[in-house]
């Protein structure tokens, strides 16, 4: 099975996919943030690098930039 993971930063791009077996990053390499590979509102294993919004509970993924 492979997830994906996308930095938490909303200002870095970051994101890679990866099989289970391989295991979870806990930081970006870029920027040194937390990794999210699951939604930080209800679990779901995230499947879309691109994603904004998590497609089990329709939460915003990562925080708003600040203006």
């Amino acid at each position: 099975m492979r997830y994906v993971m996308i930095c938490a930063s909303p200002e870095c791009q970051f994101s890679k996919s990866n099989a289970y077996e391989q295991g979870v990053d806990q930081f970006c390499p870029t920027c040194g943030n937390d990794l999210l590979w699951k939604c930080p509102h209800c679990d779901r294993p995230l499947r879309d690098k691109s994603a904004l919004f998590c497609s089990g509970c329709g939460k915003r993924l990562k925080n708003e930039k600040a203006e």
